[in-house]
Order: structure tokens, then sequence, then C-alpha cells
């Protein structure tokens, strides 16, 4: 099956390393199977198509290594308990489509039903934490299969698009917003499960509840701990202390919602958005956006610092957003001397009339610091952030040598070293 082997398992006598799991030297060669009862199903080595692949008719997944139905799928589990659900589920061998209402996505092969709650589900949705603590959120969400009667439809807080609350989702009781359990949990690194006995602990408390949403899903009435009224979300200041709110504060407040100094509208991230970055007028495919305008900022961007200090000038530069100098020779950088867009975001000095690209202001690796610890997961030790100057050692990766910023291993007696840009993540 091309999987990890483990013992007990069946291996060769003459030690030439071929190796079987046990279920798989005790497969039979031909096989009678419910889902497909007409036929038998013949064990084969390879798939009989040009592709050299095939999609299994149980668990709807994709594979180029046996037959239509994995081996471990020709006998299933005929009950299958998680401590996630208080009830067994039990294994449905026809092959109907369903919604599964664990995660609200239809499925078209075998399913697990729990008569108890009347609930159908996919196999690998039974194993579903209840509680995760999700890097999109900021207090714990809970796995529900339905929602109150009287919650209203909502957008995921991921990929924004509709939630229905007639089926399985990842709910937060305190700001009332939900999440598609796919969306939530597709990334293994973007979550983590707490562990049985930290579950009841009460996770860190937000300092507001939201009481009342617009169509925009901007918080127009919140309950904050600093105050013994309620606070509602206006543009001018005066009046009552229910109109009095800052409105930068309560869109920053807003579940999902982030500000930023550019922009009156709150933004959200959006994993998939093409559009052009309003900073840097480049096309970008992961950005925040505002959904009353066409504002749109790249993760780069929407990190800009909005004063920065370079030696160039003696004084703070700002981030501005716009050039209102019609005058072309006024569109160059005073750092490297080379033409500036008027439309892209740059660093500027109003006293000394100083103009600079926000690249040479901040450098390369703006956000990174020289000697800090990055934990790499295919490297077992520890690695420094370092910028060699006069030894250029070969990248342990490319084999080219280590001009720019490299990962050098902490450990003196370990050699190794790559190129920062050869072993961190894109999204760095």
């Amino acid at each position: 099956c091309g999987e990890k082997v483990s013992a007990p398992c069946f291996s060769c006598a003459e030690q030439c390393g071929f190796f079987l799991h046990k279920v798989c030297a005790e497969a039979p060669l031909e096989l009678n199977h419910p889902l497909h009862p007409h036929h038998p199903l013949l064990l084969m080595q390879n798939a009989p198509y040009s592709s050299g692949g095939y999609i299994c008719d149980f668990c709807d997944k994709e594979d180029n290594k046996f037959i239509a139905i994995h081996i471990e799928c020709a006998s299933p589990s005929p009950i299958i308990e998680d401590k996630s659900h208080p009830h067994p589920f039990t294994l449905f061998p026809r092959r109907l489509p369903f919604i599964c209402d664990a995660c609200g996505v239809e499925g078209n092969y075998a399913a697990y039903i729990c008569c108890t709650c009347n609930i159908i589900v996919h196999k690998e949705c039974i194993s579903l934490p209840f509680i995760i603590i999700s890097k999109w959120h900021d207090h714990r969400i809970y796995h529900k299969y339905f929602l109150p009667r009287d919650f209203r439809n909502s957008d995921c807080d991921i990929c924004h698009g509709e939630v229905n609350p007639e089926l399985g989702c990842y709910y937060c009781s305190h700001c009332n917003i939900t999440f598609h359990a796919r969306c939530v949990t597709e990334d293994k690194d973007s979550y983590s499960i707490p562990s049985r006995e930290d579950e009841d602990e009460i996770s860190n408390e937000s300092s507001i509840t939201v009481l009342e949403w617009n169509d925009a899903k901007e918080a127009t009435k919140i309950k904050h701990f600093k105050h013994m009224h309620n606070l509602m979300l206006s543009a001018s200041v005066g009046g009552e202390c229910e109109s009095s709110t800052c409105l930068r504060c309560v869109i920053a407040l807003t579940p999902g919602a982030r500000t930023c100094l550019k922009h009156e509208h709150p933004l959200r991230f959006y994993r998939q958005c093409e559009g052009k970055c309003n900073a840097c007028s480049r096309y970008s495919w992961r950005a925040f956006c505002c959904k009353d305008c066409n504002f749109v900022l790249h993760l780069g961007c929407f990190s800009l610092p909005i004063t920065a200090q370079h030696k160039c000038d003696e004084h703070l530069l700002s981030l501005t957003h716009h050039d209102d100098n019609n005058y072309s020779e006024s569109h160059y950088c005073d750092i490297c001397e080379k033409s500036r867009d008027p439309n892209s975001w740059f660093y500027h000095c109003a006293i000394c009339d100083t103009s600079a690209h926000v690249g040479c202001v901040l450098g390369k690796y703006p956000f990174l610091k020289l000697k800090s610890i990055y934990e790499e997961k295919y490297h077992p030790h520890p690695l420094t952030i370092v910028k060699k100057k006069y030894y250029y050692p070969d990248c342990d990766k490319c084999d080219k040598p280590c001009e720019d910023l490299a990962l050098e291993c902490s450990k003196s007696e370990c050699k190794y070293i790559v190129h920062w840009n050869c072993a961190a993540p894109n999204f760095l």
C-alpha cells in the first residue's frame, strides 16, 4: 500500500527489503464487497489505467497504489467510537449521496450514522475535535452539529462564504460567529487541540461582548468591560455615552476584522482575493480586503510600520499613501535615486521633503532580527538567523554560497546552513 510499516508485519526471509503490513499480506485475491455486489473485486498491484492513479470508490480519496478500493477500505470498521461524540457511529455501507452533518460537505460514498442523534457523517469527520484553539480567532471555538433555531445565517470568518446553521460548523458563542469545519481544520498548523485537563478552563476573555451587527458584519452595539452602559458604533463624537464610541476602536474590536490607519472601513483577510494592492500596486491572491469598497492590502503592506527611521533623514519618516505633488521630477526616491510610482505608498518627511521607497527604508527583511532563533521542522537543532560578510559557505539545500540572509545551526559541532529563502515558508 506504500504506507510506513510498523510491527506486526511480514518481511522477506532473504532480507531483500520487501515488507507487507499484516492486513495487506492477508488480503484475499478476490473479494465480494457490498459496495459493488454484482462482481467480485480483484486484488491488483497497479491500477489498470494509463494515468496509473484512481479514486477509491469507498473513501473518495485519490491514490496511485492499488485497485479502485483501498485495502483498508475493503474491510472498514462496522462501529467507530470517538471521544468527541457520546455515541458510537455505525457504518452505512451503501453508496448514496448525503450531506455530512459534521462538516456540511456533500459525500457520495459509504457513511457512518449515529441513530441516537440522527446524524450522518464522513468517516474522517467522526474525529473532528470538539474544541480547538485557532489562529483565526481569539477565543476557543466549538464544533456544533446544529446551531440554535433562532441563529441567523452568517458568513464563515475565514472564507467569508455562507454557513448553514442546520449543518455542522465551528462556533464561538462569545462573538456569535461561525466557521466552516473544513476551513478551520484543513491547515493542521493553524490550530491546536487543548488537553482534556484544560478543556474546562475558562479561556482568555475578550474585552467586549457583541450585541448587534450590521449587514457589513461590523459590531454596531457592544458591551465593554470598562463601561457600565452599552456602546454604539458612531462615526461622530458627542452626545450620550452610547454614541460617543471611537469608530476605529469598535472596528478593531469587531471579531475577525482588522483596522488600517489608511482606511476607514474594517478589513477582513481573504485567502483567495484577486485584486491590486492599494499600497504597492501588485496583484495579490491572499490579502486584507474591504467589503464596502475596492480597497486591498496584501499581507506585507498591511504590516508596514506607520513611522520608520533611516539614516537619510534625521526625523522619523511617515508612511504616506498618496503623492499630491504633480511635478514628475519629485517622484524619485532620495535613497536609491530611482523613479517612484506616485500612486504607491512611500515614506516621507514633511519637514525635509524627503521621500523614499518602502523597500529602501525598511530593507529586504524588515521583520527579521539577526541572531534570532528559528525552529525548522526538518533539522533537529535550533537555527540562528545570520548574514555572512566575509565567508560564504555553501547552502545545504541548493549548494550555492550563502551570500544573503541564512539560517545557521546554533550547535557549533553541526555545520548545517541554508539560505533563508530555501528554508522559510513562502508566507514569511
